[in-house]
């Protein structure tokens, strides 16, 4: 066996039986007195894991660790946070640690008829919290100050998804009968590795990142899996990802296949024309009969009680993602119970079920019934002229004339004028038609606008200026179902909150907007976002648009000035519980602005994998920290532009194809005059067993900040190493700040590499030995 195969091995081994002791650090570089004792420095705890050895020992946010068994803390304060993971990762799950605690703040405890209780809403509101309880119900709470030195012992587990279902993922010439292409540049990447004797540093990193993905929890996907296994795969790989069907039908089926849930629908039947109101109307129940037989085999491995949980508990897994995106350490523990719980029943769900169902419905907006359609009703009065009851809720026709729609339907033709739409979704099936008028969709609860909770959802507008406002999980989003909008024509606005604009979670979401000038707005987890088990696409097919996701969230970081966003194409996951989905964020022409905040423009978390394409014009993407091509802990992102003279701006240092902690990215630019502006941990940049590649292929580029770009930086979370490479095609006399420099080979610490070549791929392949500086 090969030393990379040994190597894959026990590192796959390590990963189900890693310690875990439940909390995550920082270092502390200041002294520590206390008890007449004297402490040079420490580790800081951040946050603790509910159910975790720490949080059983006492362990509390602040606590400061200033000994260890095993660990000297004398050390340099920047090796000391290295020694304290190594030391734990050293030993086995039922090992006990024993340690001294620094701790300085007040401890808080609740009860309600002496029982003790986790959540924290009794302490930010006792009356509130009592009002509902039986009378005589007593609730105590008790603060006590604290400051001093603590002795506590710690019982090392195992990480969560350890814990419950492990799935062992295909190999790759079981996902795709023929191998996936790599980029070419490989070979240049291979030649560069051969001459600077990093063969043996390169294959470790190649096993390790292949040992991440032989086996997971229930959501993670077999497509992610061969690019991790194949780095220089990964960019086809998001090609074909983000070569997004141009029919419903096929775009569902494509994202089926990207979840690993391909869908078999029975035949698609073309809905008949040349009927009356009525006749149509009991045509569209028999084929909400038929999505029906598709969407209950979905559920079939789910109890009612499971179902009616799933459905109860939908908006606190929103909550608490929101809160704390790490969500194990969410510290409303009754909360965190019913959302993991929720986790894994949704893992039960046949997603390809849910797609069939929804394919099914598509023939109710397929281009000539929907004309016919229209011939038939041509005569019918304004207003609501029928409404037909079936099991699933009504179906309802209005013609033209402003029509205000209030109540949830099963569905919705209206035929014309400038409605008003403010219901929000009806389960199982929500289908919105609306032919005509500049119409206004606003509302104020959770899941409407083309949203799905827990069943089907699509809103179908053919033309008109619209304005799209909305709450939660709203304009194409999906928890537990499939969520589709689709406007066909206009200058429109979109506006929502959370899980908005293409956002799903175990399931699709889809937004597609095929032409108009578009504004699209959201504070957060917006604008393609995929959860775990979850596909979400926004493909914007023509104009100039502007998207913006920021705003409202102040950063975790606590960075001054800086909101969170966490969209724009960003497939994230529940770190250590699921694992994240797939995001695409599409636009095919227009002179388009993205800006977000932190997290967003083609990035991926925790087994997440995030992609933004843009195909054509003069873009600008303004991020702050992690953005442009970035992923973080074991995910993959991915940004590729075609055209146009562009300019990338991460404000925060962070981005411009960053790969951090055990992951991948891409930044690829084809043509035009760029510019580039990052700084710090940005162009082309990796660490802690990362691989990140940036291409640029033409044109007089400028990059404002260039300090050792592109490069490899600390690998001291696992060992071994990283690898960067930042490449500028074309031979044009590009403008680098800092040390770079035309016509140059070199290579920077930590396996970083920087090219300017003179010329296409081929030339450089015969002439980049005469650029390099060794």
């Amino acid at each position: 066996m090969t030393r990379a195969a040994l190597l894959a091995l026990s590192l796959l081994f390590a990963q189900d039986q890693r310690p875990f002791m439940g909390v995550s650090t920082i270092e502390f570089p200041r002294e520590v007195k206390s008890d007449g004792q004297t402490f040079k420095h420490g580790v800081r705890i951040n946050n603790v894991t509910p159910g975790t050895g720490a949080e059983e020992a006492g362990l509390l946010s602040g606590d400061i660790i200033v000994e260890m068994d095993g660990v000297d803390f004398e050390r340099e304060t920047k090796e000391l946070l290295t020694l304290f993971r190594e030391s734990i990762l050293a030993r086995k799950p039922g090992d006990t640690i024993k340690m001294k605690v620094f701790r300085d703040g007040v401890q808080t405890a609740a009860t309600l008829d002496g029982q003790k209780l986790e959540n924290p809403d009794a302490w930010n509101d006792p009356s509130e919290f009592l009002k509902d309880r039986d009378a005589g119900a007593k609730m105590q709470l008790t603060a006590e100050r604290v400051k001093g030195l603590l002795d506590i012992t710690v019982t090392l587990g195992v990480t969560p998804h350890a814990a419950g279902n492990v799935k062992p993922l295909p190999p790759n010439e079981k996902i795709f009968a023929l191998p996936v292409e790599h980029l070419a540049e490989e070979a240049l990447a291979e030649l560069l590795i051969a001459d600077f004797e990093l063969q043996a540093d390169y294959d470790d990193l190649r096993a390790r990142l292949a040992a991440l993905v032989e086996q997971g929890d229930p959501y993670r996907l077999s497509r992610f899996a061969y690019a991790m296994r194949e780095p220089f795969s990964m960019a086809p790989l998001a090609r074909r990802m983000t070569d997004l069907p141009r029919t419903l039908t096929g775009l569902l089926r494509h994202a089926g296949k990207w979840l690993d849930h391909p869908p078999s629908p029975r035949k698609i039947d073309k809905l008949q024309t040349g009927l009356d109101p009525k006749q149509h109307a009991e045509q569209i129940q028999k084929l909400l009969t038929a999505a029906n037989e598709h969407y209950e085999k979905a559920f079939a491995d789910l109890t009612q009680d499971e179902r009616d949980f799933l459905l109860a508990n939908i908006s606190d897994m929103g909550e608490a993602f929101i809160a704390e995106v790490m969500i194990l350490e969410d510290r409303n523990r009754e909360r965190l119970t019913r959302v993991t719980r929720l986790v894994a029943l949704a893992a039960k769900v046949d997603t390809a079920e849910l797609i069939a169902s929804a394919m099914q419905l598509s023939a109710l907006i397929d281009a000539r019934y929907l004309a016919a359609l229209r011939r038939d009703l041509a005569k019918q009065a304004g207003g609501v002229f029928l409404t037909h009851k079936t099991d699933f809720g009504p179906i309802i026709m209005a013609g033209n004339g402003n029509t205000w729609h209030q109540n949830p339907a099963a569905v919705i033709i209206d035929l014309g004028g400038d409605d008003t739409y403010t219901q929000s979704t009806q389960r199982p099936f929500s289908i919105v038609i609306d032919l005509a008028g500049d119409d206004l969709y606003q509302a104020t609860v959770e899941f409407s606008q083309g949203s799905a909770i827990l069943g089907i959802s699509i809103l179908y507008d053919h033309t008109g200026n619209d304005r799209y406002l909305g709450s939660r999980w709203t304009q194409g989003a999906a928890a537990i179902g499939v969520g589709v909008l689709i406007d066909r024509e206009g200058d429109d606005i979109y506006r929502g909150h959370d899980f908005a604009q293409a956002a799903a979670f175990v399931g699709v979401g889809l937004l597609i907007d095929k032409r108009g000038n578009d504004r699209y707005d959201a504070p957060h987890f917006a604008q393609a976002i995929g959860m775990p088990g979850g596909f979400a696409a926004l493909h914007d097919r023509r104009g100039t648009d502007y998207y913006y996701c920021s705003g409202r969230d102040p950063t975790g970081y606590g960075t001054q000035g800086v909101f969170s966003g966490w969209g724009q194409g960003c497939g994230v996951g529940f770190r250590r519980l699921a694992s994240g989905g797939i995001a695409v964020l599409r636009d095919d022409q227009g002179d388009d602005i993205y800006e977000g905040g932190n997290f967003t423009q083609g990035g991926g978390y925790y087994y997440g994998w995030g992609a933004l394409v843009d195909k054509k014009g003069d873009d600008k993407y303004l991020g702050a920290r992690y953005a442009q091509a970035w992923a973080a802990h074991q995910a993959i992102g991915y940004l590729e532009d075609y055209e146009g003279n562009d300019i990338y701006q991460a404000w925060r240092t962070v981005g411009q194809s960053c790969a951090w902690d055990e992951s991948l990215t891409t930044l690829i630019d084809h043509q035009g005059d760029d510019f580039y502006s990052g700084g710090g941990f940005a162009l082309g940049a990796s660490a802690h067993n990362g691989l990140a590649i940036m291409l640029d292929y033409a044109g007089r580029d400028t990059y404002q900040q260039h300090v050792s770009s592109a490069r490899g930086t600390s690998n001291t979370y696992h060992g071994g190493t990283s690898l960067s490479f930042i490449i500028d095609f074309g031979g044009a006399a590009d403008n680098y700040g800092g040390n770079g420099k035309n016509a140059v080979v070199t290579k920077t610490g930590n396996h970083g590499f920087f090219a300017d070549l003179p010329g296409d791929l081929s030339e450089s392949l015969t002439e980049y030995k005469k650029l390099v500086e060794k």
